[in-house]
């Protein structure tokens, strides 16, 4: 568990009680996630850390685990990092998948820390994807299912980079990335997808959901839908996950949770998003 204590599984009764409550994650309630990243803990049975760290000051790495509200342990992370700045050159894979996002070269790492001070997006700690085209690379790659549901939490800070990816599945015979030119929100899986009336403005977090089913798909923003035909999956194929572009190209911004799962959750879509903007109060 790293540096998480151990009361990390446990919340308290208002009113004074001291009758544990346990602890239940996005991903027990809703199951068969292919990858999950987050800084924050989303299941009860995922014991393990959340991001691995590199302190600008020396060059050491630390990981950095959940404190005892199942969130980013930021005292622990500031306590290593100190007054320099903080890179990510691992965040943990939380679906049991072990299929982590890794970065070893540290001019591409998302940053965490910046002079002394943890990186937030609305309020909650979040990776900087914008410096220098940063990527993180899910290893080893996942294999995606005939169905498939995502969901991001994201906020563009500032100018893109090439062509503004902001996630990229990685295979020739289905690859499929999200992306933010300007001020709006697009998909492509072969061919560009406007999601018109997708405003997708600075400085504003917004949690963005894709369902391929195996023949249509669909979109929501911020919990409403976007009127657009997306293709179906093509199933049983291997694919990295990169987060924060592709090549050179990239979203500047920042990036708080992903979570890839196997099957079409429209059925679970409204509860998803609801977990989701309960704890990062986007919409």
């Amino acid at each position: 568990m790293g540096l998480n204590d151990l009361s990390s599984g446990f919340g308290l009764l208002s009113g004074g009680s001291a009758t544990p409550v346990a602890f239940v994650g996005i991903l027990d309630t809703y199951t068969n996630a292919k990858v999950a990243f987050s800084l924050r803990r989303l299941s009860v049975n995922y014991t393990g850390n959340l991001i691995k760290v590199r302190a600008s000051i020396g060059g050491s790495e630390l990981d950095i685990g959940y404190n005892s509200n199942n969130e980013l342990d930021t005292v622990a992370l500031l306590a290593f990092v100190g007054a320099g700045d903080g890179f990510v050159s691992v965040w943990y894979d939380q679906s049991g998948s072990g299929s982590n996002a890794t970065q070893a070269t540290a001019s591409s790492q998302f940053k965490i820390v910046n002079a002394g001070v943890v990186n937030l997006s609305g309020g909650k700690p979040s990776l900087l994807v914008g410096e220098n085209n940063a990527q993180l690379i899910s290893t080893p790659p996942i294999t995606e299912s005939s169905e498939r549901s995502q969901f991001c939490v994201i906020e563009r800070i500032g100018p893109n980079h090439g062509s503004y990816s902001a996630i990229y599945l990685q295979n020739a015979a289905d690859y499929m990335q999200l992306y933010v030119p300007i001020n709006e929100f697009n998909y492509y899986n072969g061919s560009i997808i406007p999601l018109t009336g997708a405003n997708f403005t600075l400085n504003t977090p917004k949690l963005i959901n894709t369902n391929q089913g195996t023949s249509s798909g669909n979109a929501y923003l911020d919990g409403q839908n976007i009127p657009v035909s997306i293709s179906g999956a093509t199933g049983n194929i291997t694919e990295a996950i990169i987060l924060g572009g592709f090549s050179t190209s990239g979203m500047n911004g920042n990036m708080s949770e992903y979570i890839n799962w196997a099957g079409d959750k429209s059925s679970d879509r409204a509860g998803i998003e609801n977990n989701i903007n309960a704890f990062y109060t986007i919409y």
